[in-house]
């Protein structure tokens, strides 16, 4: 397998500070979250984006209800994934499509940062589970007056074939 150097990247919380030990054939590599707390991690954990903090973000989902148990997220995965998949796109330059869209200083409304707000937001402006998260004007971000549910063939027709969403 080839040698990834991952020194000085960022994974959600997580900035890694120096490569660590090699387990078993695996390469760990020492980060620092947010928080202060240090841990190592495996290398192929962070690049498939498994993992975002120390612990810490999984206790603060799990003390705001958002645990994967019986938060939110468990009564409506896909518009978790939907959610989660805004956020990478426009924060994580460690994602496919960041580019595209924190690149392009496409951002997200600081209240949907917190998953409750999103998850209210989509429910009392038509979210279905047959429907797509669609920005009226594509060179604007993720906020309330620029987003709306939209059907995919209709999603695609905004975008031009330019940006997906």
């Amino acid at each position: 397998m080839k040698f990834i150097d991952l020194t000085e990247k960022r994974f959600g919380r997580l900035q890694v500070i120096s490569i660590s030990n090699k387990r078993n054939g695996t390469r760990y590599w020492l980060c620092r979250c947010d928080c202060g707390k240090e841990k190592e991690i495996r290398g192929d954990v962070l690049r498939n984006g498994l993992t975002n903090s120390c612990g810490c973000l999984q206790r603060e989902r799990r003390s705001a209800g958002l645990h994967q148990t019986h938060g939110l997220s468990n009564k409506n995965r896909r518009l978790y994934r939907i959610w989660k998949g805004i956020k990478d796109r426009c924060t994580n330059k460690n994602t496919r499509d960041y580019h595209r869209y924190g690149g392009r200083r496409i951002t997200i409304y600081q209240g949907w940062f917190d998953y409750k707000n999103f998850f209210q937001w989509a429910m009392t402006n038509g979210y279905a589970d047959n429907l797509t998260i669609d920005r009226t004007n594509n060179d604007d971000g993720y906020f309330p007056k620029n987003c709306r549910w939209v059907t995919s063939q209709e999603n695609t027709r905004n975008r031009g074939g330019r940006y997906a969403h």
